[in-house]
């Protein structure tokens, strides 16, 4: 039972993603590795342009299947030591641990 509230606390149930608490770790965790272990890690921001303008236009149910169409190509998109994750509104992230930039252009070109 712990484990689930756990679990919960750290997710975002609507997009199946890390919310930004989780993230918040987990970027701490990457910085140090990076440091410590001499790899490169890289952030990927991501806003989803006129949103707003989606919600207001076709209701909160499209936007609502919109972010959740994104976080599944942000999913599809990661690789397993990557962590997606929703950090806000209509505001998703991606920590691409031990990469390079070669493979986060392609990341980005694929999510764009």
């Amino acid at each position: 039972r712990r484990e689930l509230l756990e679990k919960q606390a750290l997710m975002d149930p609507g997009l199946d993603l890390p919310n930004r608490r989780f993230f918040e770790q987990k970027m701490e965790s990457a910085f140090r590795a990076t440091r410590k272990k001499r790899i490169h890690s890289y952030l990927m921001l991501i806003d989803v342009d006129n949103f707003k303008k989606i919600n207001d236009t076709y209701g909160h149910e499209v936007g609502d299947a919109v972010l959740s169409r994104i976080s599944t190509i942000l999913r599809e998109c990661a690789g397993e030591k990557d962590v997606p994750a929703r950090f806000g509104g209509d505001e998703l992230a991606i920590i691409v641990n031990n990469s390079n930039s070669k493979l986060v252009i392609a990341m980005v070109d694929i999510i764009q």
